[in-house]
């Protein structure tokens, strides 16, 4: 298997900051080879979660794991760099995941919701609130899709 070093930059406007959020390949596979090293078996990060007023979010009995940990890492990211906790849809992050691999699925693969952020950035969890049940068909509005851009 060939790994690509060469960054991707992911700039898009987050909700309420206008800020542009760049987010590169090489900086995510940096991340992974450091977590890959001799590592504790088990880590809890709920207590630094907390700290930067991110309270743990509940999945239900959904298969959202994969979208679940990918949306909380990159509100943590934000919490660390703007020092105020921002709620990002992990609905949305699902849709957008399910269009970066092909369809509409109930969770995905962790690349796959890294592709669908790159294509159409995150919208706050106002705009597309997480529910308990799956929709297939569901959409983003207009208006969460010009928030995410």
């Amino acid at each position: 298997m060939r790994v690509c070093f060469a960054p991707f930059d992911i700039a898009r406007k987050l909700p309420e900051s206008g800020a542009p959020m760049r987010i590169s390949t090489s900086l995510l596979l940096a991340v992974a080879a450091i977590a890959c090293r001799a590592q504790p078996t088990s880590v809890d990060l709920r207590p630094e979660l907390r700290t930067l007023g991110l309270e743990p979010r509940a999945q239900g009995p959904r298969g959202t794991c994969s979208v679940f940990t990918t949306c909380e890492a990159i509100e943590f990211a934000l919490a660390k760099r703007r020092g105020r906790p921002e709620r990002l849809s992990v609905v949305f992050l699902n849709w957008s995941a399910g269009q970066f691999a092909g369809g509409p699925s109930d969770g995905n693969f962790f690349h796959n919701a890294l592709g669908g952020f790159e294509r159409f950035g995150p919208c706050g969890e106002a705009a597309m609130p997480y529910r308990d049940r799956f929709d297939a068909a569901l959409a983003p509005s207009p208006a969460a899709l010009d928030e995410a851009a």
